[in-house]
């Protein structure tokens, strides 16, 4: 297996987050943020100093916050199989051990967050006997490997066709585990506008500044 040294005393069947997808999704960020950039230069015939500087700011803090999740991704995430368990450690170093035993099925799904959006999440998630499902977002994971890590285990592994609604994972996923924003879509939606009018204000702000 490849990029086993940074963890200690681990087994053999191993997997790690991809570096290859990390750097891949680090890049379409990086080209969003540049071409907003050329964009607020070239709409206009004058010098947007001060656009410039917003937007830079914010292209530095995005990459840099991709770096670090994408830096502890790396250190501390893995999912492996050893002597009859299945081990999943995630980026903040939580890990949970699981017997192969009460291990039902794994579903790579994809998680649309309402019938009005066309934006599908990948999500890993891992059904057991008397416990919760385990779930794993699958941002910058290579799916083949884990599902060959969990076939070589004997788990059987679903993908299916169509993609599930958040609000329909606690019916197709019984017991499954969802975060507040998750279990509360209107005020996820809420917020997502706010976002957005913070984002136009401080644009205006920025125009009345430069204008």
């Amino acid at each position: 297996m490849q990029d086993t040294d940074v963890l200690v005393a681990v087994p053999a069947d191993i997997v790690r987050p991809s570096r290859s997808r990390q750097l891949t999704v680090m890049a379409f960020v990086a080209v969003l943020l540049l071409a907003q950039l050329f964009r607020t230069e070239f709409r206009s015939d004058r010098n947007d100093t001060g656009e410039w500087i917003f937007y830079g700011a914010m292209a530095a803090g995005a990459l840099a916050g991709y770096g670090w999740f994408f830096w502890r991704q790396r250190k501390m995430s893995y999912v492996a199989v050893d002597n009859g368990v299945l081990i999943r450690s995630d980026w903040r170093g939580r890990t949970v051990r699981v017997p192969l035993s009460d291990l039902r099925q794994a579903t790579f799904a994809r998680i649309r967050s309402s019938r009005f959006s066309s934006r599908t999440d990948a999500r890993l998630v891992i059904e057991r006997d008397q416990a919760p499902p385990l779930t794993m977002w699958m941002l910058g994971w290579d799916q083949k490997a884990l599902e060959r890590l969990l076939r070589s285990a004997d788990v059987q592994v679903r993908r299916p066709a169509e993609p599930v609604l958040t609000s329909a994972l606690p019916e197709t996923f019984p017991g499954i585990r969802l975060s507040f924003l998750e279990r509360r879509p209107v005020i996820t939606s809420i917020l997502v506008v706010l976002a957005v009018l913070l984002l136009i204000a401080a644009l205006i702000g920025v125009e009345a500044l430069v204008g």
